[in-house]
């Protein structure tokens, strides 16, 4: 006999059964999911509450896109990422997102791209400096890196987060 599972061992809700919108065997887990993960979170809950308000909010998608991260439903968090992205193309921080999702997901050389747009589109953007410099896996690409980095901080109007941030991660590797 079919049960409706929510994939998380609790109560399941009329929000997560509306979401998944399936009816599965028993002992089914819905895709994505595992048994000892949440198939939804407070976060996501959140971030979809805020959207039925106003689904043109960038900002929402992006937070949205991090919960699905988190529960490890990467397609459904780039859809959200891109869709960010789309809604403000000019916010580095939709491309962070859009990267980490990348990285996460394994794809590295879209990662990379991903978080130099968002080094492009705002160089005082800590978290797509960091996540760069990790992608890089030698001395050579870190340097390659940090170059550009560079030729953004001249390039950009910056607000100071940008250089301090290049100066942190250029001290390990210069010195």
């Amino acid at each position: 006999e079919d049960e409706i599972v929510d994939g998380g061992g609790g109560d399941c809700d009329e929000q997560k059964v509306r979401h998944q919108g399936t009816r599965r065997p028993a002992g089914a887990v819905p895709s994505g999911t595992t048994r000892n993960r949440p198939a939804s979170s407070p976060a996501e809950a959140a971030a979809r509450a805020l959207l039925r308000v106003d689904p043109s909010d960038a900002w929402s998608r992006r937070e949205l896109a991090v919960a699905l991260t988190k529960l490890n439903r990467g397609e459904e968090a780039l859809r959200e990422a891109e869709e960010s992205a789309r809604i403000e193309p000019r916010n580095s921080f939709s491309y962070s997102v859009l990267g980490h999702i990348h990285r996460r997901l394994d794809q590295l050389p879209e990662a990379r791209i991903q978080f130099r747009h968002a080094v492009e589109l705002g160089v005082d953007n800590h978290d797509a400096l960091t996540a760069l410099l990790e992608l890089a896996r030698t001395d050579k690409e870190r340097k390659e890196e940090l170059v550009f980095i560079e030729q953004q901080l001249i390039q950009q109007v910056v607000a100071g987060d940008g250089l301090v941030t290049f100066l942190e991660l250029t001290r390990p590797i210069l010195e």
